[in-house]
């Protein structure tokens, strides 16, 4: 979703209001691992769509690891994309990328992963050569977007639930199908766009909260940023992390803002004592918090949020 794409009235991308469909509440009942994914085929005019939100809305999917990958394949469309590459991957494997992109690559991928999941994956010599491999083979794939700071994170999510070609087409997909790769433009027009869009959301939907942190001159620039472009890996606990994806696959760009805002109303980021939490303690707060957030509670209030249109 490059320049000249449809964007709504609010600046997100048309597709993040297609079949916003919310279960009811007898729909959330625990599932067993009985998804079929006959479900997906001709995705997204499936008939059973409702089936697909309403496992994916759940906190305690029962998905396994191999399944979800599959699953988020399916979704973003890269399995089809995939299938018509004509072994595209292997040849941009084989392309010699900028000495500059070769070392912000490598610079990234030997910095820590805080979300443990991810370290646990991504720390073996083979894992990060495929890492390296995928954001390698993207910066040929696309020269204009080549790579920047947060893709490393996206990649690394995506190698712990699937295979290293298979990460590279849903990456594909999730920069230019869903607009990543809009926020990663070097003059940042879209990034830059939704950072003035945010702090209105905040103030009409937790106006308490949005007095307080501009009171601190606590600029969203300081956390929704990081949040945005890492897709919340870099700090979010890894449970509810991957239910974001799950709702971004289905949804898009909208729910980056919808879950940002329930975070903005989530213990423990949110409690009775923030609200005397100065401006030098806060960005520790922002940091230490998220991986506490019960992935429960975050669907709830991510559900709650309608955006408009």
């Amino acid at each position: 979703m490059y320049e000249g794409s449809p964007l709504d009235s609010v600046g997100l991308s048309v597709l993040a209001h297609a079949g916003n469909h919310i279960p009811d509440e007898a729909s959330q009942t625990e599932v067993r691992e009985d998804w079929d994914m006959n479900w997906l085929e001709g995705w997204p005019n499936s008939p059973y769509r409702k089936q697909v939100e309403a496992i994916l809305w759940k906190p305690n999917d029962g998905l396994s690891d191999q399944l979800r990958g599959r699953i988020w394949m399916k979704l973003s469309r890269a399995e089809a994309l995939k299938e018509k590459s004509h072994h595209l991957y292997s040849r941009l494997l084989q392309g010699d990328a900028a000495m500059s992109t070769k070392k912000n690559i490598s610079a990234d991928i030997s910095r820590s992963f805080p979300n443990v999941r991810i370290r646990q994956a991504i720390n073996n010599p083979a894992k990060k050569e495929q890492l390296r491999n995928v954001l390698t083979a993207y910066s040929h794939f696309d020269p204009k977007v080549d790579y920047c700071q947060g893709m490393n994170f996206i990649a690394a999510m995506l190698l712990v639930y699937l295979e290293e070609e298979d990460a590279f087409w849903v990456l594909v997909n999730m920069m230019q199908f869903y607009g990543i790769g809009d926020l990663c433009r070097k003059d940042m027009p879209v990034l830059t766009k939704y950072l003035d869009l945010f702090p209105k959301l905040l103030a009409a939907y937790n106006p308490k909260v949005a007095k307080y942190l501009q009171s601190l001159d606590f600029t969203q620039y300081l956390y929704f940023t990081e949040w945005i472009t890492t897709l919340f890996v870099y700090r979010l606990g890894h449970q509810a992390c991957v239910k974001v994806w799950d709702l971004f696959f289905l949804y898009g760009q909208e729910i980056l803002f919808r879950a940002s805002l329930a975070l903005l109303s989530t213990p423990p980021l949110i409690s009775d004592d923030f609200f005397t939490i100065k401006m030098e303690n806060m960005v520790i707060h922002f940091r230490d918090t998220l991986s506490r957030v019960d992935p429960a509670e975050l669907l709830v209030k991510t559900q709650a949020i309608t955006l408009p249109k």
